[in-house]
């Protein structure tokens, strides 16, 4: 997909309608002193929100798209924002995760091709009580992408069951799921 030209008036408008904020910020359970890394942010609406409930931590928004990063980082600016870290990188290339006390994927794991791979390092580099939340499209949801792209909840359950992860808890929104996880 080219996130060049990406509507992200549309995602805001989707991201509203079908996935609360406030049952993700409940969801999250997020403390002052968490380290979050939200994986392929788009327009940072979670990074650029959810750093306010980590005033002693940090929120690193990692996306491998360029506009999408100045984007983050100029409403970083405007938000004379401290404790936000950007960051250009393919989440496909980290190797060390034992910084991070919870990773944050949004609409975004359905699509990396190194799930398998990241998953292996982030269970070798978490440090205790780390947590991995996802929000996913439902597998019969009307809207995303195609069902065969789509990953169901039960699918993520047995993907992070064979990487070592213990489930923690679930949510249903309308057309989406969240679902936490831990080592």
């Amino acid at each position: 997909m080219e996130w060049n030209n990406h509507n992200y008036a549309r995602t805001t408008e989707m991201r509203e309608k079908y996935i609360p904020f406030a049952n993700v910020d409940k969801f999250l359970e997020l403390k002052p002193d968490d380290n979050l890394l939200d994986v392929g942010p788009g327009d940072g609406f979670y990074a650029l929100t959810l750093v306010k409930e980590v005033p002693r931590g940090t929120v690193t928004a990692m996306d491998l798209n360029e506009y999408s990063v100045n984007e983050i980082k100029k409403g970083k600016e405007a938000g004379n924002i401290k404790n936000l870290v950007v960051s250009q990188m393919d989440i496909c290339t980290v190797t060390d995760f034992s910084h991070y006390s919870k990773v944050f994927f949004s609409n975004v794991f359905h699509d990396l091709k190194c799930r398998d791979k990241i998953l292996d390092r982030m269970i070798s580099t978490f440090r205790d009580k780390t947590r991995i939340i996802f929000i996913e499209f439902k597998k019969e949801s009307a809207i995303g992408p195609p069902a065969n792209i789509k990953i169901s909840q039960q699918e993520l359950k047995d993907t992070m069951k064979r990487h070592g992860f213990s489930f923690v808890k679930e949510e249903e929104l309308t057309e989406h799921y969240m679902q936490m996880y831990t080592i």
